[in-house]
């Protein structure tokens, strides 16, 4: 219980600190009130781990935090640097500052939980708390396969499988033999419709979603014209690829 106790004490003088004096209050900064606003919860949280890890957290949540937590949950505006804390408390700490990631996002919503106001610790803490019931881990894992699942198989030239699941096209992927060539290309096909996927990254190309469709013919014009695959690996090439065949992607 002594982490516990460590940061019930951080808590109680930041809180004390902030209420101290209405200026005080009003001078503390949007990293403080966000960790104020949750500590309830987190305290909560620790303290069920603390009891019963269970399927909650990994082992490596239980190890010595690092120095680069620590300077991140400074650059978020969150000065602790006590070592008493586990390195998945500080993970968890730094999370309080972090949106979902899209696999999470994924995750909630098959199980059709709101999204809003979630932060990446609270979402973690769901989907760990979800998947320990075996029931719903089995319907995670049998979900139908996603739009990239089903590409593999037209980047194979293969046809995709009728009532294919998620599960069934890993194992096809981890049970196909590719080329190292065609697997590298494959993993940068996969990196760049990640980023492709992700709003921040399409805002700074200044590029609208494209579906795969699309992105594929991108691909392949794009790959005709490099010398090297590895080139294709540039999100910044692709999305200029595809302005240049798709002029209404721009945003």
């Amino acid at each position: 219980m002594e982490y516990i106790a460590v940061i019930v004490f951080f808590v109680a003088i930041l809180w004390l600190w902030a209420r101290s004096s209405p200026e005080k209050e009003r001078s503390m900064t949007k990293s403080e009130r966000t960790f104020l606003d949750n500590k309830e919860w987190l305290e909560q949280r620790w303290a069920t781990i603390n009891a019963d890890a269970n399927n909650l957290v990994e082992a490596w949540y239980f190890d010595e935090p690092t120095e680069l937590q620590f300077n991140r949950l400074a650059e978020d505006g969150l000065s602790i640097s006590d070592k008493a804390l586990t390195k998945g408390q500080v993970s968890d700490l730094i999370g309080l500052f972090v949106k979902p990631d899209d696999h999470e996002k994924e995750i909630l919503k098959f199980f059709k939980i709101p999204l809003k106001g979630f932060n990446q610790t609270q979402a973690r803490h769901q989907i760990a708390v979800l998947l320990q019931d075996n029931e719903k881990k089995k319907q995670w894992e049998d979900r139908p396969a996603s739009a990239i699942d089903k590409e593999f198989y037209r980047f194979i030239g293969k046809p995709v499988p009728k009532t294919l699941t998620h599960t069934q096209a890993m194992k096809d992927q981890a049970d196909t033999e590719l080329s190292d060539e065609l697997e590298d290309e494959w993993d940068n096909y996969c990196s760049v419709w990640d980023e492709l996927s992700d709003k921040d990254v399409r805002e700074d190309y200044e590029i609208k979603k494209p579906s795969l469709a699309k992105l594929r013919q991108a691909w392949a014009a794009a790959k005709a014209e490099v010398e090297d695959n590895d080139d294709l690996s540039d999100v910044g090439l692709i999305a200029d690829k595809l302005l240049e065949l798709f002029p209404e992607l721009e945003r």
